[in-house]
């Protein structure tokens, strides 16, 4: 209200941006129309990001620069690779046959192209195959 009243009513697709990062300090000069990306990056700018007040992750490991870039705990990720590991028996890359028996050959083996993880065709067409096969039954 604050806005509309010293800035003009609100434009399509406009938020309302506190420039100073205090959600509660509505006089003119800290308020200004801007898109939800701008408002985004000012949440990130002032430090009042809900991630950027977090310090540990769910198990109370610290987030610091040897978790990278992203908000990833690297000791819990590495947790969850032994027991996945542990219990699959062998990483996926060295696997010579899919869950279900068919050998990896290169004309078995589909390289997905946004992450390069592979699969097997076989399984890929069988599951097409009962994909239409239920299609076909529903559209009766």
């Amino acid at each position: 209200m604050v806005a509309d009243a010293f800035h003009g009513v609100r434009p399509p697709g406009k938020v309302v941006r506190h420039l100073n990062g205090n959600s509660h300090d509505d006089r003119p000069e800290n308020l200004a129309y801007g898109t939800d990306a701008e408002n985004s990056a000012d949440s990130l700018k002032h430090g009042t990001h809900y991630n950027a007040r977090k310090t540990h992750c769910p198990h109370g490991h610290p987030y610091n620069t040897t978790n990278g870039p992203n908000r990833r705990c690297r000791e819990c990720h590495r947790m969850n690779e032994r027991v996945r590991l542990g219990r699959e028996g062998i990483h996926p890359k060295f696997r010579s046959h899919c869950v279900r028996g068919h050998e990896y050959t290169t004309e078995n083996t589909y390289i997905a192209p946004g992450n390069g993880q592979r699969g097997c065709r076989a399984c890929r067409r069988e599951a097409a195959q009962r994909q239409r096969a239920a299609k076909r039954l529903h559209t009766m």
